[in-house]
């Protein structure tokens, strides 16, 4: 499925492709989204046809952010571990500016946060 990006709110175009994978009756018992505010449109756009998280659908969001509390089901989120992330990105800078080789690839750890969207 071609989506185009950036045009609207992250929320409007999960909305909008989770209801066209919805419509071509693509079975669904799970989702994992980029982030907690797409979650919140795949949670809109299951509502809208009757299916309920964590009852008839997972739903995982890849970024745990203040608002994955704020909805009802709370939303299981992988935590991106910004604040290693912002440290990595700050060395490997400060290796360029120095004129030293940068590492090519990083691993950084994430946690899962389970709440009822998986439950």
């Amino acid at each position: 499925i071609l989506v185009r990006k950036g045009l609207k709110s992250s929320e409007v175009e999960t909305e909008e492709l989770v209801n066209r994978l919805l419509r071509e009756s693509y079975p669904v018992d799970g989702l994992i989204t980029s982030s907690d505010r797409s979650a919140f449109g795949a949670i809109s756009a299951l509502r809208s046809i009757g299916l309920y998280v964590p009852e008839d659908v997972k739903l995982i969001s890849f970024d745990n952010s203040p608002y994955a509390t704020l909805m009802s089901p709370g939303i299981t989120a992988l935590d991106r571990n910004i604040p290693a992330m912002a440290a990595c990105a700050a060395q490997q800078l400060m290796k360029a500016m120095e004129g030293k080789q940068t590492e090519k690839c990083n691993l950084i750890s994430f946690s899962l946060i389970q709440r009822e969207s998986t439950r």
